[in-house]
């Protein structure tokens, strides 16, 4: 949706065209140029002739509808993408093809599919006028900003880094009503920064395509009614409620699945479940961190092909590759594929799904065998020394993301009690008078056993923490918090 957001924005503000229309490709339908999207505009060019169709963030692996468009009316096709290109003929199909992947395409950065949107605002706009000041497109960039983490693209790039910061001061700037908007309604207490966008306002955006109601989020990015947006953001923080209570619930049918499966001890996890939420990329996340394999949970919609959503480990191993062997070996069996090294989607013929699952073992035995990631710490402080000021100090190492991590602490705090929230752990410290509070989330650091962590602490004093340090935005107080990787008894 934020990639749409800059082509709209940008054609209406920065290009002055209006004369567009957006179609929205709805995930139920399958992801990308899916045959709902095909058929809308075959009937839409019957009474309003389409001459020039660009897409956002999508295409790239969708030669067979687009060739089914170009059969029907022959429009001219632009597709701006950051996914990988599975077949390479459908450059023959297109005006134009803005994609990293491309093999021509000598720089190569891992870049989101987003920024290739804005690029191309950018480049359209120059070639109108070539002294348009870089400034001019600050008010697209948050989009960028926001896609960057949400999409965990790579840091260690410095384009990727130089949007990201300039991004995010637009944000902090509220010149757009939608962003100080939604610090009020969201009470977010601090600025906009790495945290509050990877855990507050990316997952309320992504909620649209994962219930179903992608024009709920297009509507909030795009809409000049300033007085709509406060009850557009309440309505997604309903639906991302709900969404989180079924995401609960699925997440432990999936892992049970795993557990108690025939397949154990295969190299991937393949759960199958049902659920009108498009959740199980999430879910695949979840069970990855797990277990550190890589992980495809399907969506059985009662049609003859499932949806599988991909998440990768830490490696060499290459989800989208993995698909292409299999297809070249046997295709059969999965009816379309695309995605990213680590993220990644497919659609699997339901009678295949069993040598899917075999194939995969096989392809992903090719691999060097993965190890659970180690960490690094940056920094060994005592309790004193955790307070807000730290937190500002750090802060010219951020923001973090992929491939460049925020500061990792290390500290020796007394331990009063844990608190077991099932999808996460509280920990509570006292540091002299004050307490401070630490938030685990389930991951590979950590060194404890996860299944029994309040007995596991019982009756422990002091314990080495290894965290993030960050503000907690909760309520209307602005606290100290640790994002904590992992704890230690002594």
């Amino acid at each position: 949706m934020n990639a749409g957001a800059v082509l709209f924005h940008g054609f209406k503000k920065h290009l002055n065209y209006i004369n567009h229309k957006v179609i929205i490709s709805k995930r139920k339908d399958g992801n990308g140029v899916n045959d709902a999207v095909t058929e809308q505009l075959i009937e839409i060019n019957k009474t309003t002739p389409i001459g020039l169709i660009i897409t956002a963030d999508m295409g790239s692996s969708d030669i067979v509808n687009i060739s089914k468009i170009k059969d029907n009316f022959n429009p001219d096709f632009i597709v701006t993408d950051h996914h990988t290109i599975p077949d390479d003929n459908i450059i023959n199909l297109l005006k134009g093809f803005f994609n990293p992947e491309r093999k021509d395409n000598k720089e190569h950065l891992p870049i989101s599919g987003c920024f290739v949107a804005f690029l191309t605002i950018v480049a359209t706009k120059l070639q109108q006028d070539k002294n348009t000041p870089k400034e001019y497109f600050n008010d697209l960039l948050p989009y960028v900003a926001i896609t960057t983490l949400t999409d965990v693209i790579s840091l260690k790039y410095k384009i990727n880094r130089q949007v990201l910061h300039v991004g995010m001061h637009e944000i902090n700037s509220l010149r757009n009503p939608l962003w100080r908007i939604l610090k009020r309604v969201l009470k977010i207490n601090t600025i906009y920064d790495d945290v509050t966008i990877g855990f507050i306002i990316g997952p309320l955006l992504n909620t649209g395509n994962r219930t179903n109601n992608e024009e709920l989020v297009l509507d909030l990015l795009t809409t000049d009614n300033i007085e709509r947006i406060p009850e557009l953001i309440t309505a997604l923080v309903k639906l991302s409620n709900g969404r989180k209570k079924a995401q609960k619930i699925l997440y432990k049918e999936a892992l049970q699945q795993i557990l108690q499966s025939d397949n154990y001890n295969s190299k991937a996890n393949t759960p199958i479940i049902k659920t009108p939420y498009a959740i199980n990329g999430i879910i695949a996340g979840k069970l990855s961190d797990f277990n550190n394999k890589p992980s495809i949970c399907f969506v059985d919609d009662d049609s003859d092909v499932l949806q599988g959503s991909a998440r990768g480990v830490a490696g060499d191993l290459n989800i989208v590759e993995i698909f292409k062997t299999i297809h070249s070996i046997d295709d059969s069996i999965i009816k379309k594929y695309g995605g990213h090294k680590q993220a990644a989607g497919c659609a699997v013929y339901k009678n295949k799904i069993n040598e899917f699952r075999k194939l995969l073992d096989e392809t992903i035995s090719t691999y060097k065998e993965t190890t659970s990631p180690t960490l690094s710490i940056d920094l060994e402080i005592s309790p004193e020394e955790i307070t807000p000021a730290l937190i500002d100090e750090l802060a010219i190492l951020r923001p973090a993301g992929k491939d460049l991590d925020a500061p990792i602490l290390k500290s020796k705090l007394k331990l009063k009690r844990v608190f077991d929230f099932k999808a996460l752990f509280k920990f509570i410290f006292t540091v002299g008078n004050r307490e401070l509070e630490g938030m685990y989330f389930k991951n590979n650091y950590a060194t404890f056993d996860h299944n029994n962590v309040v007995g596991f602490f019982e009756e422990v004093n002091y314990v080495n923490v290894i965290y993030n340090l960050e503000y907690a935005n909760y309520g209307s107080n602005i606290s100290l918090q640790l994002r904590i990787l992992d704890v230690q008894r002594i």
